[in-house]
């Protein structure tokens, strides 16, 4: 394979990584609230996770790219995510809150470790392609939040199968009569 489609394969699998991660992650962060309303339980999850999130952006990204580099880096904060989502398998607060903390760090290692590995892949690609470094770190990143973004239809979706009545008909999108209070 030569280092062009590498480098393209290498950024495709990361894209599809977060989009698969965020489409599960996003259904349950959206619906949090309102699933695990009792107590409060669902915002006070989200609350620290992004306590979490906030309190471990300055320094745990950096830290844990030069210690264990950017692909592991990137492999142990999706694991962080997955923690929080199997902990809304049995909510309660000591599982979701702890979670919460943990995907927060996690968060923020992540998007770190992601977006400089995009803008290295796409150094790379930019020299072995003779192509404008600028206009290929744009591209790559075009190519990411193309895929990622995808996960609010999907994560929406997946969320109104499970809360509704299935997949509505094109018929009945425009005459929805739900009483969502």
């Amino acid at each position: 394979m030569t280092s062009e489609k590498r480098i393209l394969k290498n950024v495709i699998v990361v894209c599809l990584t977060m989009l698969l991660l965020y489409t599960s992650f996003n259904g349950i962060r959206n619906l949090q609230s309102t699933i695990n309303c009792t107590d409060g339980l669902g915002t006070a999850s989200l609350t620290a996770l992004y306590a979490g999130l906030t309190a471990s952006s300055l320094f745990l990204p950096t830290l844990s790219i030069q210690k264990i580099g950017l692909r592991w880096t990137m492999a142990v904060s999706c694991i962080g995510y997955m923690i929080y989502i199997v902990c809304n398998f049995y909510p309660e607060f000591y599982t979701l809150i702890p979670a919460g903390v943990i995907a927060g760090c996690a968060a923020g290692t992540l998007w770190s470790a992601k977006a400089q590995y995009i803008t290295v892949s796409a150094l790379e690609y930019a020299k072995v392609t003779n192509k404008n470094k600028d206009a290929v770190i744009a591209f790559f990143f075009g190519i990411f939040f193309c895929i990622y973004q995808l996960n609010q239809i999907f994560g929406n979706l997946i969320s109104s199968i499970v809360l509704g009545e299935g997949l509505p008909s094109f018929g009945d999108i425009g005459n929805a009569t739900q009483d969502c209070s």
